[in-house]
């Protein structure tokens, strides 16, 4: 349910929006990076919804600013679930 209501938002343009605002804050590389993290650290009601909401929303944030998916994936990966399983 979870990723279907994620994708309908993507289609429709919701993360785009939110990484377009989250762009105009960071200003250098390290800042998309904080912006990830903080991110991840805000949606933290479920381990496997806050990567597929994260993930997607912080992508063009990251891609304008050059760093890699990878990174990017590895920073959602571990602020999901441990902050999950704080919470």
């Amino acid at each position: 349910f979870m990723s279907g209501l994620v994708g309908v938002i993507s289609k429709n343009g919701g993360s785009l929006g939110l990484g377009q605002l989250f762009s105009k804050f960071a200003s250098t590389t390290r800042g998309a990076q904080m912006f990830a993290i903080l991110s991840g650290l805000v949606i933290f009601f479920d381990d496997y919804s806050s990567i597929l909401i994260v993930g997607p929303t912080m992508r063009p944030v990251t891609d304008a600013f050059g760093l890699s998916r990878e990174k990017l994936a590895f920073i959602v990966d571990t602020t999901a679930a441990p902050v999950a399983a704080v919470s």
